[in-house]
């Protein structure tokens, strides 16, 4: 899935049932990514081992892992035991967070993608003045 919420779904005078049923599956995923992105979704966990990396005393990465009960729960409609993972990667610039990289595995962290919008971005880069951040503006890289 890795997008972003599409509109205009369900509408019964545009589409049939199937296609209504498919998008919706596929924005309530979307919505699940864009959550967990946040940290802020139910189901998802930052593991004690391996969740967050660190360099030079900064935070690197943050990895968040879907639960097994979550998962199990979900088994209808992906693979038995198939956990989503998401993994934020952080890059800093003279001590300022400048970037973080978004990715998601569907297969229990085996493969990642860049989750993405429907721009194609998948990366945050600040930017900072005399006061501090300035701004926050998603982009390609």
């Amino acid at each position: 899935m890795s997008g972003f919420i599409k509109s205009g779904y369900p509408d019964d005078g545009a589409y049939d049932v199937a296609t209504n049923a498919d998008n919706v599956r596929t924005n309530l995923q979307n919505l699940r990514e864009m959550f967990a992105q946040g940290a802020g979704a139910p189901g998802f966990d930052i593991p004690v081992s391996g969740g967050m990396t660190y360099s030079g005393g900064n935070l690197t990465g943050v990895l968040m892992q879907e639960s097994t009960a979550n998962a199990a729960a979900d088994t209808p409609s992906r693979a038995a035991g198939a956990r989503y993972y998401i993994r934020q990667t952080l890059t800093y610039t003279s001590g300022n967070l400048t970037k973080v990289r978004y990715e998601i595995s569907y297969d229990s962290g085996s493969t990642y993608v860049n989750w993405v919008d429907l721009a194609g971005n998948s990366y945050q880069n600040l930017t900072y003045n005399a006061n501090g951040l300035e701004s926050v503006i998603w982009g390609a890289s």
